[in-house]
């Protein structure tokens, strides 16, 4: 499987506790691809039901038929002793990626807690073989940084260049320099350098040198948490990173970013938004969270007094991050 012009190699990693956003991700970013390319769909599964897996394929093909599959199952007796990140391993798949495709020169890793508006293949054309891994800036850490991280990095001899950190959350990995012995070097530091405050992002930006690290157009990667009303109607990437709109417990119904995650989530599923948003929040709390936000957020007053209650409530700062996107009512 030779990464060329002609074929896309991706590849997404999750368990049955990710599968929506697995769905999501893939499906978004198949929607979005354009007709022309071929995509081989490499699924890291760490435990998804054989009817899930089935289905995933059924709702990709149909938003773009030219795609082919290889589903690898995940050994995780290499992830003993690690840590888990947000309740799973299964973001330290990407380290064994090398392995897992010998025969792959490039691979674009996405993490499943996207929601895909822009061209894969445009993506795919900007590889540059110079570079370890090619990815965005990660907005917040370069902003205000990460004490924990950087107790960690004093710790274990390590320090980190904010002005070109990283986030792994997608990458365009060359996978022929990470196989002369990067990869394996990832994974020992993984063992003996415990509890690294993000995961292997961390450690891939404790290791990398600001020369192995092209930086891709943010574009690719639009943080959620960081987006900005005026960008957010362009072709992006949008990086639920902390989110997680199909959790429960991330209650977050009044921003327009994850009502636009469940509407994509209700496509691929072929049911109506709202019972989409069911399957997780209760719906009436959802439609009274919706008026309030277009309510209270209707003039800049509004918007105060909003702000001020969430506060309260302690959700300090919520609303500046809302995002307005078309379509959605």
């Amino acid at each position: 499987m030779k990464s060329t012009d002609e074929s896309i190699v991706v590849a997404l990693a999750a368990d049955q506790n990710y599968y929506k956003g697995l769905l999501v991700t893939a499906c978004s970013m198949a929607k979005h691809a354009s007709n022309s390319c071929l995509i081989t769909w490499v699924i890291l599964d760490g435990g998804i039901c054989p009817g899930d897996m089935n289905n995933l394929k059924q709702c990709i093909l149909r938003d773009h038929p030219k795609s082919l599959f290889r589903v690898i199952q995940l050994n995780k007796e290499i992830f003993n002793g690690v840590a888990l990140y947000n309740g799973s391993i299964m973001t330290y798949a990407r380290l064994l990626l090398p392995r897992l495709l010998p025969d792959c020169e490039f691979v674009i890793y996405c993490d499943v807690d996207f929601l895909w508006r822009a061209d894969i293949s445009e993506l795919w054309k900007l590889r540059d073989a110079k570079f370890i891994v090619q990815s965005t800036l990660d907005e917040f850490i370069c902003r205000v940084g990460s004490s924990v991280e950087d107790r960690w990095g004093m710790e274990y001899g390590y320090t980190f260049d904010r002005s070109h950190y990283f986030c792994a959350g997608l990458c365009l990995f060359n996978l022929e320099k990470l196989r002369l012995g990067i990869a394996d070097h990832l994974i020992k530091i993984m063992h003996e350098c415990p509890n690294a405050p993000m995961a292997d992002q961390t450690i891939m930006n404790a290791v990398f040198d600001k020369s192995d690290v092209g930086l891709l157009p943010p574009r690719w990667q639009r943080l959620v948490l960081e987006i900005s009303a005026c960008k957010v109607c362009e072709p992006v990437a949008l990086h639920y990173a902390s989110v997680l709109p199909w959790r429960a417990e991330n209650a977050r119904l009044i921003s327009d970013a994850v009502l636009a995650w469940f509407k994509e989530y209700s496509r691929v599923r072929g049911i109506s938004a709202m019972c989409a948003i069911g399957e997780v929040h209760n719906r009436l709390l959802a439609m009274l969270s919706r008026l309030a936000f277009l309510f209270s957020t209707s003039s800049k007053f509004g918007l105060l007094i909003f702000k001020w209650l969430l506060r309260l409530i302690g959700h300090e700062g919520y609303v500046v991050h809302c995002v307005r996107l078309p379509g959605l009512v």
